[in-house]
């Protein structure tokens, strides 16, 4: 049988997925090479957070789902930085925890700030005459009067306000 040229080592190595030390003229070790990088094990985690900010921002019929994703990335990122990254240095896995500890803040921040827009309805008793222009309507017997008011007891301005009525 001939013995395998170094080509044909190198590429079943590749296959097999050995693991080689560039720097090192000693054979491989012989271990396996993890699929579970570090960049990939912090990327979906991340992916998660990104999807979740993202579904926060189109809306407040998506806040609760956009926020539950957002958290779920966090949670699995630092659950991810202290259980299966062992062979990082505790250096950088406590930079990644505090990394992903910060933007757990941001996001405590921009869930749970209170929203300051008060609304108040109230109901008038209309006894307008039928004609009569009231806030640039034609009034008939059949309308009633009803007002909200709308207060902003903050110092963030709100813009794009949309009311259906």
């Amino acid at each position: 049988m001939a013995e395998e040229t170094r080509q044909q080592r190198r590429a079943r190595e590749r296959r097999e997925g050995v693991i080689r030390d560039p720097t090192s003229a000693s054979p491989p070790t012989g271990e396996k090479k993890s699929i579970r990088a570090w960049q990939i094990a912090v990327g979906i985690p991340m992916g998660f957070v990104a999807v979740g900010l993202a579904t926060l921002a189109m809306g407040p019929a998506n806040f609760t789902v956009g926020a539950c994703l957002a958290y779920a990335g966090i949670g699995w990122l630092l659950f991810d930085w202290w259980f299966f990254s062992k062979e990082l240095s505790t250096r950088f896995r406590l930079v990644g925890t505090l990394g992903t500890l910060i933007i757990a803040a941001a996001l405590i921040w921009v869930v749970f700030r209170p929203a300051t827009l008060n609304a108040n309805a109230f109901a008038f008793s209309s006894n307008y005459e039928t004609g009569v222009k009231i806030a640039g309507i034609k009034w008939t017997s059949d309308y009633s009067d009803n007002r909200i008011v709308a207060d902003n007891e903050s110092s963030f301005q709100y813009t794009n306000l949309d009311f259906i009525v």
